[in-house]
């Protein structure tokens, strides 16, 4: 019994991951803005690094997928 991911179940898990990393992005801009309203640096610098590290994370993903699912 093999325990290795096919190909379709590591794009499959890369769509869902970066679908999760979309979802955070939204959510740390919705209080970057939240915390610019009330000027709040603290919190704005924090959703501000949150937001590099999910893009980050993003392009990561998108590398993998574009590897494994290579335009022919």
């Amino acid at each position: 019994m093999s325990f290795e991911l096919t190909n379709e179940e590591k794009v499959s898990l890369i769509q869902q991951r970066l679908k999760s990393f979309s979802a955070e992005k939204f959510q740390h801009e919705l209080n970057k803005s939240t915390a610019e309203a009330v000027n709040n640096e603290d919190a704005v610098r924090a959703s501000e690094e949150a937001i590099a590290t999910l893009n980050t994370a993003i392009q990561t993903h998108l590398s993998a997928l574009e590897e494994l699912t290579p335009s022919e």
